[in-house]
């Protein structure tokens, strides 16, 4: 899980950082690379290359930036052990990241600042935390059923351990990114909202805390549905640990 997280981190930077990337503010240089990513891993989990796609070009089938092929060895792990569903799950949250990221550089390299509620849904997808938790049942070698998957309480379970972890980043990552000039964040757009800096911070605690509550009312449903099935039970235990590890596990490394 470290090493494919660290990955992810090291993908992330190519495009965002403007201290590590050489593409960052050139949109359709980063768009190429991100194009060239949802290729090479489709292609990694099993499936064809994306419609945008040039079927016919060498990068699809040859691809030489390692960055992007660091994700080789993740996919050849994730393929052995995931059925298709599971592979298709990921690559959902995959393509939802780039498609994010895309939209978060065209707004960096604008004179634009988003709404606090077109922010959170592009952060659900540049927090790269559901890709995270695609490979939480790889992580503990189990699969549950997708009807638990695809149930509302599992995507609630899902959207709030998201909102959690990129609500923590975001209010420990405040000064920081305010000293370098990078306002395109939950407390400096809460701020231009209520036009203070404590009730800004104020506002975040309350999101943060009722995401903790909805998490912990959505576990327990799902467990609660499940008690007369064992082994069903047993692994959503285990997967609803996973997300709260990822989310205490964040802030310790914070």
């Amino acid at each position: 899980m470290v090493q494919k997280t660290l990955k992810l981190f090291a993908w992330d930077d190519e495009t965002d950082s403007t201290e590590l990337s050489s593409i960052f503010l050139d949109f359709d240089s980063a768009q190429n690379f991100r194009i060239r990513t949802l290729t090479f891993v489709r292609q990694c989990l099993g499936f064809d290359a994306p419609s945008n796609a040039k079927k016919n070009s060498e990068e699809i089938s040859i691809e030489s930036n390692p960055i992007i092929t660091n994700f080789s060895s993740v996919g050849q792990s994730i393929i052995q052990a995931y059925t298709v569903e599971q592979c298709e799950c990921l690559l959902q949250e995959i393509e939802f990241f780039l498609e994010m990221s895309a939209v978060e550089q065209r707004l960096s390299l604008g004179d634009t600042l988003p709404s606090v509620e077109d922010y959170v849904k592009r952060r659900m997808g540049t927090s790269a935390v559901a890709v995270c938790i695609a490979i939480t049942e790889y992580c503990f070698g189990m699969e549950l059923p997708r009807s638990i998957m695809q149930s509302s309480d599992m995507k609630r379970l899902w959207d709030e351990t998201n909102i959690i972890i990129f609500i923590v980043n975001d209010i420990l990552s405040v000064h920081k990114e305010v000293a370098q000039g990078q306002v395109d964040s939950l407390i400096p757009l809460l701020f231009r909202q209520h036009g203070a800096a404590q009730l800004a911070i104020d506002k975040a605690i309350v999101i943060l805390k009722n995401a903790v509550a909805s998490f912990d009312q959505a576990a327990r449903i799902l467990l609660a549905r499940y008690t007369q099935d064992d082994i069903t039970a047993t692994c959503l235990g285990q997967f609803i640990e996973g997300c709260r590890y990822a989310c205490t596990a964040n802030l310790n490394w914070r």
